[in-house]
């Protein structure tokens, strides 16, 4: 496992006594330590079963997928209803929806299911310390190019997590004890998960807490992190303790599925049967974007559904059939602000500027607006050059 020489930094004796107080949970849970035989990293594995791989895709692939598969399985919106009714039974609140674009701490977009805690740990504002579960639509873009190559990636998602602030490290464990269980009651079999604890210090906007995480493997696919951190810096108080296990919902519904296609989880279907993988992510997520309210423009937020907007894969033309299905998707998990009028609208204009704009860098003309239709951009021109067959032939080449 982790030595206790590899730790630095001022908070080292606390992760030191949260990662023996963890291994010492495992031990009592029938959990014991093993080496990978690939990369020769320590894990944890159910004694009952002979795993000997840290589960991660580098050293498996994605065997999970050659597993029985369940004679009946569950849309990712009757897993996290299934996954709510159990936390509930256990005492936990279920946690108001954030919206998509963030008002608090670096980030852009809202992206983990802990920024429910952004006003406690960012402006230092009051928290209760009851266990919370949260159910939370997220945006990451950081693996945009991953799409399409490796399956089980998108750029939106939903994060399904337990969030406790004031955990202590064994209120921690009990946290993750009842995530184990109700994976189990899934139809996940522990034995075939592999736990790979990690010590890391993420920077979240100049506040750069050292965290015990555990990744949470199954024959090859992350289904997600269990995060201990045990001292947030504060400057008016003392520091706080953070329990975050989080799962991206449509991941453990591909589990449980083992269907050939992540995308076959996220549907519609006969997009994911002719592969359309990359343009299904992309206006999936523009269409949160837009219907969250996000505006397309060239700095911020509005730069980053601008550059998706751009992406060859969403095409000429409005595909309004999967803008609905996204809209409509998202709706089961977060109330959208804006109409979906509104999103297919928002949607149009980006298409019609990226046309319009590659006329425009043909021609060199720049006084005409890349916001209109592309039929009053084109009859524009015709006012400057009347050769109508020139103007068709910027359309036909751009």
């Amino acid at each position: 496992m982790v030595e206790r020489a590899q730790l630095i930094g001022e908070n080292k004796d606390l992760i030191w006594s949260a990662l023996k107080t963890t291994e010492s949970f495992l031990a009592q849970k029938e959990w014991r330590e093993v080496e990978c035989r690939s990369c020769g990293s320590p894990f944890f594995a159910k004694s009952s079963y002979n795993l000997d791989s840290c589960g991660s895709y580098k050293c498996t692939g994605y065997e999970f997928l050659a597993e029985p598969k369940k004679k009946k399985t569950l849309s990712p919106q009757r897993l996290g209803s299934k996954i709510s009714s159990h936390f509930i039974s256990q005492g936990y609140q279920v946690a108001a929806r954030l919206p998509i674009v963030n008002q608090t701490g670096s980030t852009l977009f809202t992206g983990t299911c802990g920024q429910v805690f952004d006003n406690a740990i960012f402006n230092e504002q009051e928290y209760k310390s009851s266990p919370l579960l949260a159910i939370q639509p997220v945006i990451r873009l950081q693996g945009k190019d991953l799409v399409g190559v490796t399956d089980g990636f998108s750029t939106s998602f939903v994060n399904i997590a337990s969030e406790q602030m004031g955990a202590s490290k064994e209120q921690h464990l009990q946290n993750l004890n009842t995530w184990l269980d109700s994976l189990s009651e899934s139809g996940i079999y522990m034995g075939t998960i592999s736990l790979v604890p990690v010590v890391g210090t993420p920077d979240w906007g100049g506040i750069k807490p050292t965290g015990l995480t555990l990744r949470i493997n199954y024959l090859g696919l992350e289904l997600g992190v269990s995060n201990y951190f045990p001292a947030i810096r504060q400057d008016s108080r003392d520091t706080l303790k953070m329990s975050d296990i989080s799962f991206g919902l449509e991941r453990l519904a591909w589990a449980l599925s083992k269907t050939p296609s992540y995308f076959d989880v996220l549907g519609p279907l006969d997009r994911s049967a002719v592969e359309e993988y990359r343009k299904m992510d992309r206006i999936r997520t523009i269409t949160l974007m837009l219907a969250s309210h996000v505006t397309p423009s060239n700095k911020d937020r509005g730069s980053k559904l601008r550059s998706l907007a751009k992406d060859p894969s969403v095409g000429d033309k409005v595909d309004l059939e999967l803008i609905e299905y996204y809209y409509n998707w998202w709706s089961n998990f977060i109330d959208l602000p804006a109409s979906l009028t509104e999103t297919v609208n928002g949607i149009r204009a980006e298409i019609y500027r990226n046309k319009n704009a590659g006329i425009q860098n043909k021609t060199g003309i720049k006084d005409i607006p890349l916001d209109i239709p592309t039929e009053e951009y084109l009859q524009q021109l015709l006012l400057r050059n009347p050769d109508i067959g020139y103007v068709k032939r910027l359309f036909l080449e751009k």
